[in-house]
């Protein structure tokens, strides 16, 4: 059941999504290679156009984005294969790992291991980063 549609005239599809460990906001991975950001106020949603991420190249693929347990830092895949890690408060890219030969499709923080990130690309490697 939908409960609420968002839309804006220059929103790109949103391929791949991450809620901020706050739950105070949603971060949406745009098809116009950025990351925009919405404020979650009781299931309210609100863009935050201050707050965007647009270092990484995504467009059409579904690169994901997951948030460090702090919500210190904020990580995607690239479509040229680079890990982009923003630092959240900036918004700012905070360093960029090359990780994989084809398009970087998946990141995330370990669960159990906060310095520690699990990356995977199309050429098929699962690639481990402390």
């Amino acid at each position: 059941m939908v409960t609420r549609h968002v839309s804006e005239p220059e929103m790109h599809a949103i391929t791949a999504t991450a809620m901020h460990p706050s739950g105070e906001y949603f971060a949406g991975q745009s098809s116009d290679n950025q990351i925009v950001v919405y404020e979650n106020k009781g299931g309210n949603f609100r863009r935050i156009r201050a707050k965007k991420f647009a270092s990484h190249y995504c467009a059409g693929y579904a690169c994901a984005i997951d948030f460090s347990y702090d919500g210190q830092f904020l990580l995607s895949g690239d479509e040229r294969g680079k890990i982009y890690c923003y630092d959240w408060k900036s918004s700012k890219v905070f360093r960029i790992l090359d990780g994989h030969s084809g398009a970087c499709i998946g990141v995330e923080w370990h669960p159990s291991q906060p310095t520690t990130v699990l990356s995977c690309g199309w050429e098929g490697m699962v690639k481990l980063w402390q």
